[in-house]
């Protein structure tokens, strides 16, 4: 189907996929630079940057920012398709970002965890977008 006999939802759709792509993107190329700085602060420094919010609005910031800039894209990912195997991926990566957030920032700094919880949504959004607006519009 021609680009101009899209619905709206699809267009939508198109518009936030490209910009949750160029934002896991901008992460992954951004990774190594906030590893490094991460590793040259010392406990004070991270403990000094956790205490300045109050721990239970941090988890409420990220969740929220999850809900929306990752966990959307699974919800309407699987909506559109009804498949399992979708559900299944979404459900898993939602489990690790959960996994990921609750830590803090001197234990995510001696693992690469997040890193591959970051390549695994990336690589489910990019696949879902190929797949749905290679596939199933075409």
């Amino acid at each position: 189907m021609p680009f101009l006999n899209w619905a709206t939802k699809d267009i939508y759709l198109l518009i936030y996929s490209l910009v949750l792509i160029g934002n896991y993107i901008s992460s992954l190329r951004e990774y190594k630079k906030n590893k490094t700085i991460l590793q040259e602060m010392d406990e004070a420094e991270l403990q000094f940057e956790l205490d300045s919010i109050p721990k239970w609005k941090l988890f409420i910031l990220r969740i929220v920012g999850a809900i929306i800039f990752k966990w959307l894209f699974f919800i309407v990912a699987v909506s559109l398709t009804a498949n399992a195997t979708l559900l299944i991926l979404s459900l898993i990566l939602i489990v690790l970002r959960l996994y990921v957030m609750y830590h803090t920032l001197s234990e995510l700094k001696k693992t690469k965890f997040d890193l591959y919880v970051l390549i695994g949504e990336t690589s489910y959004t990019l696949i879902f977008s190929l797949y749905y607006f290679g596939v199933v519009l075409k």
